[in-house]
């Protein structure tokens, strides 16, 4: 589903990480360059990114409805999360977060590791909630309240 060939001018719909947005741009670089990320951390990964899409829109369905306009000038666009369509962006982000979802609830499996789980995630509500961890601990607090999970 990755975009093959990329060209100036083309629109991209993409997202950097699954807690961010999709978003659509043109590019304006069609230079394909090897990029590092996660650098100081045990775990570099290193992909293939687009050196510059001028972002234009925020996209709010996988019919490419157009949402806030974010007009903020030009980024690199990791190539692996860069799509011709909006749909097949919402397709594979869709794929990535069900499997981190997965992983989060795989990590409840009693009363004590739903009341250690806080400790492993922000699930506080500020701005540095995982949304995800916060929407699985939040699903596991009713499993509790209704005597499922022991």
């Amino acid at each position: 589903l990755m975009i093959k060939n990329v060209e100036i001018g083309m629109t991209v719909f993409a997202f950097q990480t699954m807690h961010d947005p999709i978003a659509e741009g043109i590019v304006v670089d069609s230079t394909i360059r090897e990029t590092t990320f996660g650098g100081a951390t045990a775990n570099p990964k290193t992909c293939k990114s687009i050196k510059f899409v001028h972002w234009m829109y925020y996209i709010t369905d996988e019919n490419g409805t157009r949402g806030e306009s974010i007009d903020f000038g030009s980024s690199g666009c990791y190539l692996e999360n860069a799509f011709s369509t909006a749909k097949e962006a919402f397709e594979v982000k869709e794929k990535l977060v069900e499997s981190y979802r997965e992983k989060l609830r795989s990590e409840i499996t009693d009363v004590e590791s739903l009341f250690r789980f806080p400790l492993n995630h922000c699930v506080i509500g500020n701005e540095h909630t995982d949304w995800y961890a916060r929407a699985v601990y939040e699903e596991y607090i009713e499993k509790y309240k209704k005597g499922e999970l022991k």
